[in-house]
C-alpha cells in the first residue's frame, strides 16, 4: 500500500501490515478502527502515511467515497508521493473518472521525473493512455506509450495492460 523506505516508521510499516491483515480476513470495520486509531496517534509529518492505509481500508470494504477523500487527504499532506497519484489514478479508472486519471498520471509522471525515480513511470504512462482511450483521445494514448517498454505490463481495469493492448484496444 505504501513505499517501503528507510523514512517510514516502524510502527507505520506495522501499522499497514495489520491493516492488510484484517482486509485479508475481511474484518473492515476492525481495520478502519485500528486506523483511526493510528490517525490519532501520529505526528502531522506522517498522517499522510496513514491516511493512505485508511483510503485502501476504506476501498477494499467498497466505500469508494471514503477512500477517495482520504487518498484526496494523503495528497494534500504530502503531494510529491508517487504512490498516492499512482494509487488514486487506478481508483479513479476504476470508477470511470479517466479525465481525472489522466491528470493524476500526468502529475505522477512529473513527480517520478523531478524525483529521478522511475518506479512507477511506465505505470502512469499505461494508466494515462488507457485513460486517453476512453476519452477518445487515441492518437495521444500512442504517443503516451511511445516509450513503455513492450515487455512491462500491468492490471488494469480488470485486464493485463501493455504497450501492445494500448495501440489494439480501440477508443
Amino acid at each position: 500500500m505504501t513505499e517501503a523506505s528507510d523514512a517510514v516508521p516502524q510502527f507505520l510499516v506495522d501499522a499497514n501490515a495489520e491493516a492488510v491483515r484484517l482486509v485479508r480476513l475481511e474484518k473492515y470495520d476492525e481495520a478502519l478502527e485500528y486506523c483511526t486509531s493510528i490517525i490519532s496517534q501520529i505526528p502531522s509529518l506522517d498522517l499522510w502515511l496513514a491516511l493512505d492505509i485508511r483510503a485502501y481500508v476504506h476501498w477494499r470494504r467498497g466505500d469508494k467515497t471514503a477512500a477517495m477523500k482520504d487518498i484526496a487527504d494523503a495528497i494534500g499532506q504530502n503531494g510529491s508521493a508517487a504512490s498516492l497519484r499512482y494509487k488514486r489514478a487506478i481508483w479513479l479508472v476504476e470508477l470511470g473518472r479517466f479525465e481525472e486519471a489522466v491528470k493524476d498520471s500526468e502529475i505522477g509522471e512529473l513527480i517520478e521525473a523531478k524525483s529521478g525515480s522511475k518506479y512507477y513511470l511506465h505505470s502512469f504512462q499505461l494508466i494515462r493512455a488507457y485513460s486517453l482511450l476512453k476519452v477518445g483521445k487515441s492518437f495521444d494514448a500512442h504517443m503516451a506509450v511511445s516509450s513503455v517498454p513492450p515487455e512491462y505490463s500491468m492490471w488494469l481495469a480488470g485486464q493485463n495492460i501493455n504497450r501492445s493492448s494500448i495501440m489494439s484496444l480501440p477508443g
